[in-house]
C-alpha cells in the first residue's frame, strides 16, 4: 500500500511537471520570431556538425583507402 501511494504521488508530480514544462515551451515558441528561429537552428547545427563531419571524413577516408589498395 505504501509503495502504491508513493508511485501515485510520483506519477502526479511528473504529470504536473510535464504540463508546466509544456506550458513554458509553448510560451517560448509563441514569442519566437524568425531571428530566434535562425539562432536556434545555428546552435543545433553547431552541436551536430562535428559528428557529421567526423562521419563524413571517415567514410571518405575509407573510400580513398579502398581505391588506393584495390585500384
Amino acid at each position: 500500500m505504501f509503495f502504491e501511494d508513493r508511485a501515485r504521488v510520483k506519477k502526479d508530480k511528473n504529470e504536473d511537471l510535464d504540463s508546466e514544462t509544456q506550458q513554458i515551451v509553448q510560451d517560448n515558441v509563441d514569442d519566437m520570431d524568425w531571428k530566434d528561429a535562425v539562432a536556434l537552428t545555428v546552435a543545433a547545427a553547431s552541436v551536430l556538425a562535428p559528428r557529421f563531419l567526423i562521419i563524413l571524413f571517415s567514410y571518405l577516408f575509407l573510400i580513398m583507402l579502398f581505391f588506393l589498395i584495390f585500384v
